[in-house]
């Protein structure tokens, strides 16, 4: 069982997010915000990004600037995404070999299912978002949740991610992690939490999971 995450692993959607949140910001005199910006922030969810995006002291409605913020979503989710090169090799040699694949995201649960839908119709792919029942990443729930499922044993999974949050989340559920560069994470980021590899390009998954 291949379990991966999302946005930064499986698909490049920075862009689409910059494009998304700045295209709410300044209708609440909020200064958009820069590339490194996202990419320093990305990882644990809409609610969590837009914090960031906001001024420490502000006096505005949250919960409509959020509500905003999921409308431009819903226009423009799957715009500007692309799915990162050697992806759809690596899950082709998956499907073949009979390896189970799912997506466990701290994006939307409802977005989260139409990009998967979107970028990788064709796959069987079991997706868990942000607001579907589990706690959040790292919080380890959802991972056991799809372990239970597929009736695996903790040797026969790895949790593929590009955060130091998706490197917790293996950990916290005692599975193989994988932190992958071609993300947003960088190599000391993920040094930093001990992973059990590090790789730079996703064919290297087909060595970890002894399929090459």
């Amino acid at each position: 069982l291949v379990i991966f995450d999302l946005d930064g692993t499986l698909i490049n959607s920075l862009v689409e997010i910059e494009y998304i949140f700045n295209s709410v910001l300044p209708e609440y005199n909020v200064e958009p915000k820069k590339t490194s910006f996202y990419k320093k922030n990305i990882g644990n969810g809409i609610e969590d990004l837009l914090k960031k995006c906001l001024p420490k002291n502000h006096d505005l409605d949250f919960k409509k600037v959020l509500d905003d913020i999921r409308e431009s979503y819903n226009i423009n989710v799957n715009k500007y995404a692309t799915v990162f090169d050697g992806i759809y090799n690596v899950l082709d040699t998956f499907v073949k070999k009979n390896i189970k694949i799912t997506v466990i995201t701290n994006k939307p649960h409802k977005f989260a299912v139409g990009s998967v839908r979107f970028h990788f119709e064709g796959y069987k792919i079991d997706v868990i978002g942000a607001g579907n029942q589990f706690e959040r990443k790292p919080d380890p729930t959802s991972t056991i949740h799809i372990l239970k499922k597929y009736n695996m044993n903790l040797n026969e999974a790895i949790f593929v991610g590009d955060s130091i949050v998706d490197i917790q989340t293996a950990k916290n559920a005692k599975i193989t992690s994988v932190g992958v560069l071609w993300g947003l994470g960088t190599m000391n980021q993920l040094e930093s939490q001990n992973p059990n590899h590090i790789i730079k390009n996703p064919s290297e998954l087909l060595l970890i999971t002894a399929l090459d």
